[in-house]
């Protein structure tokens, strides 16, 4: 039997198939579709009308990859088969990941007339496969940091206790001095949270040392941690306004240290000059803490695999790739959420939304800029 769109036998088992099948005239300048089977129109949530005569670019949205797309172009320019899976987006904006088979169709003299698409939804494989390959990072996060937890914390305590040693034999009048000593034990601490953070971040549990805190207590201390590491070309403006009675549960050391995180990796993508804005607001029953940078922002796809453990984009040697998968972390074990909001050009704001809890003593909760 020929192949012919026309014969009902061909048209019916088409129509039957479970997978999406398209069919793309190769003779018309930009291969419109002129054949997609049922199963396509449910997938993609487009009518049949809205289908047929268009480019299948229309399905491509502002994370496919223009890689996969050049792809794609060069293989059909080339009367070539090709197979690749494709961020594709359906009709109310849902993204899904698009298994994509093409090949051409051409008649019995060599003329190519078509080209036929074969099409799965691979979105929840794809997402297993994403989860197994994080179980087997946190596994091997666990085994490292088992390994050297305590060699690690033997290194600290000098680092922890020395200063509180020193600072009482300094004269009244060496303030800086003691500041700087305080600092070092301050920052000597956080380096042992830390550490306990990645083995609670590689082991699935919540933080334990959970208390109730002022948010411009952790708030304070990690604006002044990046004054201290900004460069004179860098800015770090702040405004921060909360009620006295509110209060954070969760480990504070552990939220300062995402902070700083954010804060660092904004200092990083300024590259010397800019400007970087912390704030703190009260919203409803809720507060946010936003970092913000005026540098070059990020592209999709570093944007998409942003809090994935080891996932770095700094040179080997300068960053472990840890940084913002424990800031995840950290949010998620005091119930709360972070955002990302980026434009190529325009710069990043992380955006952090804790639940707050009455506290029994007020607190002073000033406001600065």
């Amino acid at each position: 039997m020929r192949f012919d769109l026309a014969d009902e036998v061909w048209m019916t088992a088409l129509d039957a198939a479970q997978i999406c099948i398209t069919i793309a005239d190769a003779k018309t300048p930009g291969r419109p579709l002129v054949y997609v089977n049922p199963a396509f129109l449910r997938q993609t949530g487009y009518s049949l009308e809205e289908a047929v005569g268009r480019n299948c670019g229309f399905l491509q949205g502002p994370d496919t990859d223009p890689h996969t797309v050049f792809q794609l172009r060069e293989s059909l320019e080339a009367e070539m088969a090709i197979c690749v899976e494709v961020l594709n987006y359906k009709k109310d904006g849902t993204p899904f990941w698009n298994a994509l088979s093409i090949s051409p169709i051409k008649t019995a003299t060599g003329d190519l007339v078509a080209f036929v698409g074969f099409q799965t939804d691979v979105t929840d494989r794809r997402a297993a496969s994403l989860e197994e390959q994080h179980s087997e990072k946190m596994a091997a996060l666990g085994r490292f940091a088992g390994g050297i937890a305590h060699q690690v914390n033997s290194a600290l305590q000098p680092v922890v206790s020395l200063p509180a040693l020193i600072a009482p034999s300094l004269p009244m009048d060496k303030t800086e001095e003691r500041d700087w000593l305080e600092l070092i034990e301050t920052s000597g601490k956080a380096a042992r949270t830390l550490l306990k953070s990645v083995l609670a971040f590689s082991r699935g549990r919540e933080f334990r040392d959970a208390k109730l805190f002022h948010p411009n207590e952790v708030f304070d201390l990690a604006l002044r941690h990046l004054r201290i590491a900004a460069p004179p070309g860098v800015r770090i403006t702040s405004s921060h306004r909360v009620r006295g009675t509110l209060a954070l549960c969760g480990d504070p050391v552990a939220l300062t240290n995402a902070l700083v995180e954010l804060g660092q990796n904004a200092l990083d993508a300024l590259d010397g000059a800019g400007e970087v804005r912390l704030s703190l607001e009260e919203v409803g029953n809720r507060v946010e803490i936003c970092v913000q940078d005026t540098g070059p922002g990020l592209d999709a796809r570093t944007r998409s695999r942003l809090f994935e453990p080891f996932y770095t984009t700094k040179p080997i040697g300068q960053g472990t790739g840890l940084g913002l998968a424990l800031v995840h972390s950290t949010v998620e074990a005091f119930s709360g959420s972070i955002a990302v909001e980026t434009r190529s050009g325009t710069g990043t704001r992380f955006v952090i939304t804790l639940p707050v809890e009455p506290f029994l003593v007020p607190v002073s909760a000033a406001a600065t800029v």
